[in-house]
């Protein structure tokens, strides 16, 4: 029990480490809009995808299109480090296979659910509930909210990458 304890624990440590790794352009993206809203890169992707759907924020549609763009790799990153980190994958023991088998089922949907509307539909923040548009009238807020917003995508996906290996070992336990 505790050997699987600690390959977990690493395997969560490299797993964090990627994700941080994931983060670490859209804080670059936003220590570069703060310091020069004009810069040429940012300027050339942000008039480039003009027809790709976003959350964007309309106090800041620049820097909020470009993050978002940025934000749409994340499941890229999940898959590349669901088959990084595949072989050293430890899964517990399985004690509600009903739970796990409703788990099957059920999470594909909330997975479409979240990338129509966070992936593949444009959305203005600024027209939404009150917290998220408190959050969308200040460039650090838009920032963790997109940096969320990566990590949501990051684990949503590792996760449903995860799920086949949970399922097959449930059924090889049968």
């Amino acid at each position: 029990m505790r050997k699987e304890h600690t390959d977990n624990k690493d395997l969560n440590r490299t797993l964090f480490l990627i994700t941080f790794a994931g983060i670490t352009p859209l804080i670059i993206i936003f220590i570069t809009y703060t310091s020069n809203p004009n810069f040429y890169l940012i300027r050339i992707i942000f008039d480039n995808t003009q027809n790709i759907p976003s959350v964007i924020s309309s106090y800041n549609p620049v820097m909020t299109k470009v993050m978002d763009i940025y934000g749409k790799s994340a499941p890229l990153l999940a898959f590349i480090a669901f088959i990084m980190l595949f072989k050293h994958t430890r899964t517990t023991k399985i004690t509600d296979r009903k739970k796990i088998i409703t788990a099957c089922i059920l999470s594909p949907f909330l997975c479409i659910f979240y990338a129509y509307f966070f992936l593949w539909h444009n959305f203005e923040l600024t027209t939404s509930g009150r917290p998220v548009r408190l959050m969308s009238e200040n460039d650090l807020t838009l920032l963790i909210f997109y940096i969320c917003l990566y990590y949501c995508s990051f684990f949503i996906t590792y996760a449903l990458c995860l799920q086949p290996v949970i399922a097959y070992k449930l059924w090889k336990e049968r």
